[in-house]
């Protein structure tokens, strides 16, 4: 996929996220292998108590995304403790 297309799909989830920083999962600092990795969208510092609602207000975002791309995404969500735990460098040096 042209880094283009996935530039643009990030921006238009990112305008649309509700200020939660999102990225590409990135293999670099991101643990685990799953189907779908390459295309997964990761959400830091979501609320467990407002992830489900976040997911179900992105729904149409999702789908114009996946339009964009030509195939299936998947969204990971970090809670503000994991986002802490794991990826607070991440998001200070590289998200907003």
């Amino acid at each position: 996929m042209a880094a283009g297309v996935r530039a643009a799909v990030l921006a238009f989830v990112q305008s649309r996220s509700e200020d939660y920083p999102v990225r590409w999962v990135d293999e670099l600092t991101s643990k685990g292998d799953f189907d779908g990795r390459e295309y997964a969208l990761e959400f830091f510092s979501v609320p467990a108590s407002e992830q489900s609602a976040l997911r179900r207000r992105l729904r149409p975002v999702r789908k114009e995304a996946e339009d964009m791309l030509g195939r299936p995404i998947v969204l990971v969500f970090h809670t503000p403790e994991a986002t802490a735990k794991h990826y607070e460098g991440v998001v200070r040096q590289n998200l907003r």
